[in-house]
């Protein structure tokens, strides 16, 4: 094998491991399948570490980097970063122990000619590699474990205000679609659900249409129940005021909040994901889809076909949720929305967990406070229409019932 392919190899099954406790812990990673030094090094000093603390909940990186040497500890950090997809993971490592076989063969081949070793022995050494070159990985569960699995279920998301979310209970590690036409208030009501999980857990908002500032004024009138145009203009009184400074500093002092924008890739959003739920659960909101540029496909529907399949193996790679803002198609203006108007819908409701449509009742655009309908179209429970008033100038969706 080419140096630059067996390189490629190792990096990228080192990065998946050093970032994911199930492949560090697997016995088919062994330091030996690696024939660069600082890689031998990084999974040596992890596979010890790890047995040094027995049993443990998440990569122990305190204890890892410290035994690092000096110039392994940046490489460790920089390969940490790296964009990669665990679905590659077995397939990457199998063609490590393939490699590792082939080399010892050919060790053992040299020294047979030059010691006495006749055919039938080296035939019996070249066996034992294989057999220890493949460790079985088949799961033996025991009988508690089969117990409980029938009783266990997806955790869902924990919301401080239910009325954002009256049928929809979205599970961890899924994607959730919020769909509307344009201008009808998607980043709106996204951003509503941000403020609401902002505060217990880490919000990554990929703003791929407005501008940050945009994306914050917004928050900070949700927050402080300001009219967003007041604040654009500087012209609030004093109570307003105080109220707008109580939001800064709710921002910056209870949200978890980040608004990432300049990353139109799914490869860039996918190595920001993965350095940043490293920490905990995050809750990824993508506004818009449709924004999202992918290479090599011939029109948008694949590519958005392309993004909703990436991001739901980003939920399953990684410790997040997503919530994925996607357009609705401009016909049949002013009705009630469904399923087949999403835009490129196809993957779209096949992938999502949940889909949530918002119609604008009051079909006025100029309209300061407008009746919505929050249609739950689809679930893995169960269907139905919330009733919300949405005051555009605050930027607030406040519910008002259900209807079965």
């Amino acid at each position: 094998m080419e140096k630059s392919k067996q390189v490629f190899l190792e990096q990228n099954v080192i990065s998946m491991a050093i970032t994911n406790l199930e492949k560090l812990k697997d016995p088919n990673l062994k330091p030996d399948l690696f024939v660069t030094p600082v890689h031998q090094e990084i999974i040596k000093v992890c596979k010890d570490v790890l047995h040094e603390k027995g049993n443990v909940s998440s990569i122990p990186y305190d204890d890892i980097i410290p035994k690092l040497l000096e110039s392994s500890q940046d490489y460790f950090l920089k390969i940490m970063d790296q964009a990669f997809q665990y679905g590659d993971y077995d397939n990457y490592l199998s063609q490590l122990r393939e490699q590792k076989a082939i080399r010892d063969i050919h060790r053992l081949s040299k020294e047979a000619l030059q010691e006495d070793t006749t055919l039938d022995e080296l035939k019996t050494k070249i066996a034992k590699i294989e057999d220890s070159n493949y460790t079985s990985k088949l799961k033996k569960w025991t009988f508690d474990e089969l117990c409980t699995i029938p009783r266990k279920s997806e955790e869902s998301l924990i919301f401080e205000r239910d009325k954002y979310m009256q049928y929809v209970r979205p599970k961890k590690h899924t994607v959730n679609v919020i769909g509307a036409r344009t201008g009808v208030g998607k980043t709106a009501y996204a951003l509503n659900l941000v403020n609401d999980l902002g505060e217990r857990y880490k919000v990554l908002y990929f703003n791929l249409e407005m501008t940050n500032i945009e994306i914050i004024r917004r928050l900070l009138a949700l927050q402080s129940n300001v009219d967003i145009n007041k604040i654009e203009n500087n012209d609030l009184t004093k109570e307003e005021n105080t109220r707008y400074v109580d939001a800064c500093w709710r921002y910056v002092n209870r949200l978890n909040i980040a608004i990432i924008d300049g990353s139109k890739s799914i490869d860039s959003i996918r190595r920001i994901i993965a350095k940043e739920s490293r920490k905990g659960h995050c809750v990824v909101f993508v506004d818009h889809i449709g924004y999202i540029k992918n290479k090599g496909f011939n029109n948008t529907r694949e590519s958005v076909q392309h993004t909703m399949i990436e991001l739901n193996n980003i939920t399953k790679d990684f410790d997040c949720t997503v919530f994925a803002v996607s357009q609705l198609n401009r016909g049949a203006e002013g009705e009630q929305p469904q399923l087949k108007d999403l835009k490129d819908s196809g993957e779209v409701e096949q992938t999502a967990h949940s889909i949530t449509l918002l119609y604008d009742e009051t079909n006025n655009r100029a309209s300061q406070n407008s009746k919505y309908k929050l249609i739950c179209a689809k679930n893995r429970g169960r269907l139905g229409i919330s009733d919300v008033l949405f005051h555009k100038a605050k930027q607030c969706f406040i519910y008002e019932g259900a209807n079965k």
